[in-house]
């Protein structure tokens, strides 16, 4: 009989065995830990997502035959042309990543520090965007002034900042 008992079967023995509750507290605690062991998604997570696609990239682009600058300027423009034509997919295709991935759940802060650095990196390929759209051209302005802005961007820094280091790195693809 003890043993029914201790089983969940009510005395008497009809075989039949009682649900088991577990108090507000416990059950908050098994939840809590079913959720922990699926695994939560991470700033760590984030950033190491973001730092491999970066570094991907950076790997393609190195592949790539760099401009050549060494003859006269239309020889110079052209071999920039060629080379942003070449180089220009993969870093739509990096940005394009980086923007897909799921973003973190964060402070306040920490959500607008990424908001900031996804707003660079719309820029920052834009940049790129007018730097190849000049080249194809010929219009030397224009290409200064893509120059000039890409430069001048703080992609690099916001990323670091975050602490996506392959993006922010000197060298990195998006600079």
């Amino acid at each position: 009989m003890r043993h029914r008992e201790a089983i969940g079967e009510p005395p008497g023995g009809s075989g039949r065995r009682r649900a088991w509750r577990l108090p507000p507290a416990a059950l908050t605690l098994v939840l809590a830990l079913l959720a922990a062991a699926c695994g939560s998604y991470t700033k760590a997570d984030f950033t190491a997502r973001a730092d491999a696609i970066c570094a991907s990239s950076l790997r393609q682009l190195r592949s790539l035959a760099p401009p050549s600058f060494g003859s006269g300027e239309v020889q110079q423009r052209l071999s920039l042309d060629a080379y942003l034509e070449r180089a220009l997919p993969i870093v739509s295709s990096e940005a394009s990543a980086l923007r897909a991935l799921r973003r973190p759940p964060g402070d306040p802060h920490q959500r607008a520090e990424l908001d900031r650095y996804m707003q660079a990196l719309a820029r920052n390929l834009d940049d790129y965007r007018q730097l190849a759209r000049a080249a194809a051209a010929g219009h030397i302005s224009a290409l200064v002034r893509a120059e000039h802005a890409l430069e001048r961007d703080d992609v690099d820094s916001l990323a670091a900042a975050y602490g996506i280091l392959s993006c922010g790195a000197p060298g990195a693809t998006i600079t």
